[in-house]
């Protein structure tokens, strides 16, 4: 088909009778463009929207578009700005003002999507790839020159996922022993406690507000469910039973969630 004018592509009403004048309002509207059929996932991208959504409506809004990856958004405690990991590095999106800032990492500039902030919003916890493996590091949200090293490089990989609301521990999938469980590592001494010991899946652990109980995902009985345990890892049960397959999904500074609310 030849078109010589331009062409629009689009929404469009009409009136079905000429004498009247309709209103329609329309959201959520985007074009994408399709990837190609050769799309090699982490390695070739179409570009990224950083999104917040209206919970309450459902209403979604497009922040900042970019045609490399935008990874792992969380929102500061003050609700002020965003924090998003990209091509190994990590930016602040002032909301108010749209404005994009990197935040000073140092040396420590090859990290994975794991960065969870301080239940007070002071402190950073990052996930760095060193030689290879992911190694958990911490700094204050203004950034730092020197970021503190937390686990060994000498150990196998470990994924942060949240802060103690106390400040004194990090929560952590580690491969260890063969397996992924979840550990805890006291900030002050770097010892890791292993807090779940099972041959299959433990993953994305949140603290509850109270600091009573962690928030974890599990394969142990077949498909993804949430479980949850007490802070010491005793007291494992299991919170969803449908079959559908549950995610706990990070939160900045771990979970909002208080152990008597329903998920």
């Amino acid at each position: 088909m030849s078109l010589n004018d331009d062409a629009y592509v689009g929404l469009f009403i009409c009136s079905h009778v000429d004498s009247v004048v309709e209103q329609a309002v329309f959201s959520n509207v985007r074009i994408t463009i399709p990837a190609a059929k050769d799309f090699k996932p982490y390695t070739d991208y179409i570009g990224s929207n950083l999104e917040v959504m209206d919970v309450t409506n459902g209403k979604r809004k497009i922040l900042y578009s970019a045609q490399n990856s935008l990874q792992a958004p969380n929102w500061a405690s003050n609700n002020k700005y965003l924090l998003y990991s990209s091509e190994g590095l990590l930016y602040k999106y002032e909301l108010a003002t749209g404005s994009i800032s990197k935040i000073n990492t140092g040396p420590v500039n090859d990290l994975n999507n794991d960065h969870v902030l301080s239940f007070d919003g002071k402190m950073l916890g990052i996930s760095n790839h060193l030689g290879g493996k992911s190694t958990i590091y911490i700094l204050p949200v203004t950034g730092s020159d020197n970021p503190t090293q937390i686990t060994a490089d000498s150990f196998a990989p470990s994924y942060l996922h949240c802060w103690s609301p106390d400040k004194k521990r990090l929560i952590f999938t580690g491969f260890r022993n063969k397996q992924w469980d979840i550990w805890a590592v006291d900030i002050a001494t770097k010892k890791e406690t292993a807090l779940t010991d099972n041959s299959t899946l433990d993953d994305g652990a949140k603290y509850s507000l109270d600091g009573k109980w962690i928030y974890f995902n599990s394969v142990r009985t077949g498909t993804m469910k949430i479980w949850r345990m007490k802070a010491d890892g005793s007291n494992q049960e299991q919170v969803t039973f449908d079959e559908g397959f549950r995610i706990f999904l990070p939160t900045a500074g771990g979970s909002s969630m208080n152990p008597s609310q329903k998920i």
